[in-house]
């Protein structure tokens, strides 16, 4: 039995205003999000696209019978869960990552073929978690994971009402697109491994190269040249 909720569908179909002419679209994916009340609304990412009509919000206990992005989960999201998104959607739980530790997440749960799943490691660039590894917001970590399991235009126009979106696609683009090539949780670890060290390899290299008192000499010299030159006035 397909899952069905109250409110208005998730709007990234065939008859979104937001659609593209793509493979993918022909199918209707369904977004959800479980909210525990404890962000702000004004900065609540999952809030803004509920408003635009891309998310249903369901209570808590409502079962999640597609994919679930939960940072409880023990196995990573990869290309092997695309079938299951496409047929019972993706569900993101919002909460807040400085309350994570009291919020009990197992209050949301799956039933039938539904998998909680953990997003592997990106950037967030939301103006929030800024610069935080895997602190994304609610719409950053449904764009990944649409980006991950192959319904990369889905994923995208999931962003679109964000002035910050081009940012998330810049910083990650790498590793979503090596993630996205990976067939199974286990080839999705040994990417993350391999994005982790070319990471921190270019970081080393760039700390290496900077000199913070590059320039200072010529300056000095300038000023020196300055004060030494014949006052002609």
């Amino acid at each position: 039995m397909r899952l069905r909720v109250m409110g208005p569908e998730p709007l990234l179909g065939p008859n979104s205003e937001l659609d593209r002419p793509d493979r993918e679209e022909h199918e209707q994916i369904r977004l959800y999000m479980y909210d525990f009340g404890q962000c702000d609304v004004r900065r609540c990412t999952g809030r803004k696209l509920l408003r635009h009509g891309l998310l249903c919000s369901l209570r808590l206990g409502v079962p999640c019978h597609g994919v679930l992005l939960s940072p409880d989960a023990s196995t990573v999201l990869s290309r092997a869960d695309e079938t299951c998104v496409r047929k019972w959607g993706l569900a993101v739980i919002d909460c807040s990552w400085n309350q994570i530790e009291a919020s009990s997440l197992r209050r949301v749960h799956c039933r039938g073929l539904g998998q909680r799943r953990l997003l592997p490691t990106l950037q967030a660039v939301n103006p929030v978690n800024y610069g935080r590894g895997a602190r994304l917001s609610c719409a950053e970590a449904l764009a990944a994971a649409l980006y991950i399991v192959g319904c990369k235009s889905t994923a995208r126009r999931v962003l679109q009402p964000f002035g910050w979106s081009h940012a998330f696609w810049d910083v990650n683009q790498v590793a979503l697109d090596m993630y996205a090539a990976c067939p199974d949780a286990d080839a999705v670890l040994l990417a993350q491994d391999a994005w982790l060290k070319q990471v921190t390899r270019e970081y080393v290299e760039a700390r290496a190269q900077w000199d913070p008192f590059a320039g200072l000499d010529s300056d000095e010299s300038d000023s020196s040249a300055k004060a030494d030159a014949p006052n002609n006035g």
